[in-house]
């Protein structure tokens, strides 16, 4: 007989359902990459058979499209993970660390879109409440944010937020390769609705 009572799950069959879950998300990208290259490839051969035999020269240039192909959509997919998580605001010197507000940022990349939320008191600066949505796009190294709500059954926009999550290579330094995406994102409010972010300020990542 089934007992009324639930039976408490374990940590470890909790933790094996989000490795099986993990699993199938990897999986789920893997063939749609999969598949995505190879109508690529397909698409890059009918186009050249297509065009005469001077295009048909070029196909064994096709490789080499294919394997940058596959390190684009890889990298992409490595750069939505790193910005994917809760980034924390941290005080780059000591001296500001009594002036700067709590901010928390809820981010979401993917295809190189980006969603979520930010929290912090001092968005009661612009509304009621103490948190408001996001929503940009990535550009190059950096994040077009604009912060939102929506007041009064009206979209609002309440900020414009450049967030650079690379930096630079040094090419003094051969051997240094920038990670795709920094621990902490360096934040420069670029517009505000009425004054309440800091000018300019930094978010370290504090959870995937």
């Amino acid at each position: 007989m089934r007992s009324k009572y639930p039976i408490p799950r374990s940590p470890r069959n909790q933790q094996k359902r989000v490795d099986e879950r993990h699993g199938v998300q990897w999986r789920t990208w893997i063939v749609s990459g999969t598949w995505l290259l190879l109508g690529a490839v397909l698409s890059a051969i009918i186009g050249l058979i297509s065009q005469g035999p001077e295009a048909i020269r070029n196909i064994p240039k096709i490789p080499a499209a294919v394997s940058e192909t596959i390190d684009r959509v890889w990298e992409a997919h490595q750069i939505d993970r790193g910005l994917t998580g809760t980034w924390r605001v941290v005080s780059l010197k000591a001296s500001d660390a009594a002036t700067t507000p709590d901010i928390r940022l809820e981010l979401e990349s993917k295809g190189g879109q980006v969603e979520g939320a930010l929290y912090s008191p001092v968005i009661r600066n612009w509304t009621i409440y103490d948190m408001a949505l996001i929503e940009g796009y990535r550009d190059g190294r950096f994040l077009r944010v604009t912060v939102f709500d929506f007041v009064g059954g009206k979209r609002t926009k309440l900020a414009d937020l450049t967030l650079r999550f690379q930096t630079e290579p040094d090419e003094g330094i051969t051997d240094h390769v920038p990670p795709l995406v920094e621990d902490v994102l360096e934040v420069e409010a670029v517009w505000q609705l009425k004054p309440a972010l800091p000018k300019k300020f930094a978010l370290a990542h504090v959870a995937s």
